[in-house]
């Protein structure tokens, strides 16, 4: 029986202790099926079936699906857990990291390979710990999914901001926020969430054109001029000595 080697820290991190159960269980279950080498032939009936919860691609949490590349339908690769149970370096002349090696190009995974053990030796983050850190770059909304909550990108919001500029693009966001709330047997999952609310808003936007309440750019211009105009006013105003 062969033996997997597993981060002692992983119950301390914030990712992984945000995941729900089932998919904590999924992160030790891939690593324990995958090949040395760190493929996985994807068979989440399997994974469903031993973990005792119903479990599919399409409700995959991010920091789960960011450690697999999907280099073939059927089959996944785990570059990560190969970093970590090889100490970030492969060499030829080790019997069992040759194979790995030659299971590493079979795949067309090499380069693949180069960059990660790279990043691993020189300390840089794990693509499960990218995440993390990615997280703080969100905005202000979070929306219920299937599983749990999902926070929408800010770099999201800011493309929907100057994509949409007819409509109020956060109050938007706020409806369907709310709209999620509401409608749990209709609820998206994270992985649906972009194309989920870039529809709703794209809608809203095509709404408020046909019923003549959009905002247009020259009314926009407009506004801010207006805007400027009476900032200046009162700075002037402040400015100004007082009457004796």
């Amino acid at each position: 029986m062969g033996t997997r080697f597993f981060e002692q820290d992983i119950w301390s991190r914030k990712w992984f202790r945000e995941l729900p159960a089932e998919w904590k269980a999924f992160y030790f279950y891939a690593r324990c099926r995958c090949d040395n080498a760190g493929f996985w032939d994807v068979d989440f009936e399997s994974a469903s079936f031993q973990i005792g919860e119903k479990l599919s691609e399409a409700d995959m949490p991010d920091s789960i699906a960011k450690d697999f590349v999907r280099f073939s339908p059927g089959r996944w690769w785990l570059p990560y857990f190969v970093a970590y149970s090889q100490g970030g370096a492969l060499k030829e002349t080790n019997r069992p990291q040759a194979w790995i090696i030659r299971r590493i190009k079979h795949c067309g995974q090499w380069e693949e390979w180069l960059r990660v053990s790279e990043g691993y030796r020189n300390g840089k983050p794990t693509h499960t710990e990218t995440a993390e850190e990615g997280s703080k770059a969100q905005s202000q909304y979070s929306f219920f999914t299937k599983t749990d909550d999902w926070q929408m990108p800010q770099k999201l919001l800011d493309e929907l901001v100057a994509r949409f500029p007819e409509i109020d693009v956060q109050f938007q966001c706020r409806k369907a926020s709310a709209w999620c709330m509401g409608n749990a047997a209709k609820r998206k999952t994270r992985r649906g969430m972009p194309k989920f609310i870039t529809g709703w808003i794209s809608r809203a936007c095509d709404r408020a054109i046909a019923d003549g309440t959009a905002t247009t750019e020259s009314e926009g211009e407009d506004w801010n001029r207006l805007q400027a105009k009476d900032e200046a006013e009162r700075a002037k105003d402040k400015g100004a000595p007082d009457d004796e």
